[in-house]
């Protein structure tokens, strides 16, 4: 009997280091997939700070807002170009608004990468419509104002993020000189 509880014995601890050794290779293969916190905040951070001297990040776009002169649509197109960059074309212009009311002193509007074809505007880039139905138009737009002579603009002043905060889309005439250029790269 005692034979057999030896032998009994010796195969559960065969067994039972069998067990610990798989068990060590698991936790060893967990702690290699097991992602760093520190670094996870690093990451974020190197991705915050992605965007180049001068420029601003809203979700995953780079913007930078040129308040050196105020300019007609076309000339921001232009001075876009020029700097090798597009005009702005947001994912979440209410948040960039906000960026720019609280980061800037700026006493007028921004112009967007879009601009009237007589039925609706249309972003530039892509030809993609925005709908007069659109929840982002300020209050009363843009109504007839989809002439091939409108285009977009973010009304980046604070008092019409005071009046309206989730509403921050204006057709102007693309040939005002009053709005600043915006442009994303």
């Amino acid at each position: 009997m005692e034979s057999m509880n030896s032998k009994l014995l010796n195969l559960l601890s065969d067994n039972l280091a069998a067990a610990n050794s798989q068990l060590d290779s698991k936790v060893k293969e967990m702690e290699e997939n097991l992602t760093d916190p520190h670094s996870e905040l690093e990451s974020s951070i190197k991705d915050a700070r992605a965007c180049t001297a001068g420029f601003f990040r809203i979700g995953n776009q780079c913007f930078k807002l040129f308040t050196d002169a105020r300019r007609s649509w076309h000339s921001a197109k232009i001075k876009c170009q020029d700097e090798g960059l597009q005009q702005a074309k947001p994912n979440d212009p209410v948040t960039l608004r906000k960026y720019i009311v609280d980061n800037f002193d700026t006493k007028y509007s921004a112009w967007l990468g879009a601009r009237g074809d007589n039925t609706a505007l249309k972003w530039e880039r892509n030809g993609m419509r925005i709908s007069s139905s659109n929840p982002l138009w300020f209050t009363g737009y843009p109504g007839r104002y989809v002439t091939t002579s409108s285009c977009l603009s973010l009304r980046s002043k604070s008092v019409f993020m005071k009046k309206q905060p989730s509403h921050p889309f204006q057709p102007s005439r693309c040939t005002a000189t009053f709005l600043y250029a915006l442009c994303e790269g």
